[in-house]
């Protein structure tokens, strides 16, 4: 896979191996199957790495997430900034979004009945960039319209998707005392800034979930 139409300088990777783990950033995309990165710091200590080490790689792109191995092929410390030069190991792979698609990810929520319902704050169950199952304190019927405020506040997001409209798909009651109900709610004319939002968090999730069960097949 050809990495020069994958990557770009600047995308953020996370990279782990036997002892470590860490996030650092593309420094420069140097060929079809290499590229370099800035050294990385964790904790405010410069994190040692040496040629010749394997690392798992994901990296979240424009096209999706993409996770493959790389091997170390030289560490550049001419100047006050190390550089450290990688070969991929193997092909890259894409998560496709079809297996990103849900999440289950508890965000919050202000959410109520629309147009006149009072106002919930609540929290999700999972959530999609079609949809998200909800828990409410009300009993509602197929095709309920919904109005919600959703609060994207983890991954290294900070996103407030304001006066969201959704539809009922789904009531499901529940013995909770507090959120007697939980809703499937499919979002309404969704506008692109927030579906991008919701793609981003999926993907991310999706990336931290693969990643830490990669972390514990090296334990």
């Amino acid at each position: 896979m050809n990495l020069e139409k994958i990557l770009k300088t600047g995308n953020e990777v996370r990279m782990i191996n036997g002892t470590e783990a860490f996030i650092t950033t593309i420094d420069e995309v140097t060929g079809e199957n290499s590229f370099t990165i800035l050294a990385p710091y964790k904790q405010g200590h410069q994190v040692i790495v040496r040629t010749s080490e394997i690392f798992s790689v994901s990296c979240v792109t424009e096209r999706g997430l993409y996770m493959f191995e790389v091997v170390v092929t030289d560490v550049d410390a001419a100047s006050n900034v190390i550089i450290i030069h990688l070969r991929t190991w193997g092909e890259a792979r894409r998560v496709q979004r079809r297996q990103a698609f849900r999440v289950r990810e508890s965000i919050a929520v202000n959410a109520r009945k629309y147009p006149d319902g009072k106002w919930v704050k609540t929290s999700t169950v999972d959530i999609a960039e079609t949809g998200i199952l909800l828990r409410f304190d009300e009993d509602c019927e197929i095709g309920q319209e919904m109005e919600m405020t959703l609060r994207l506040n983890l991954f290294g997001l900070n996103e407030i998707l304001s006066r969201i409209k959704g539809t009922v798909v789904r009531c499901i009651p529940t013995r909770n005392r507090e959120f007697g109900f939980r809703l499937g709610v499919q979002f309404v004319d969704l506008p692109e800034k927030a579906r991008d939002a919701l793609i981003k968090m999926v993907v991310l999730s999706q990336r931290d979930k693969l990643t830490y069960r990669q972390t514990k097949k090296f334990r």
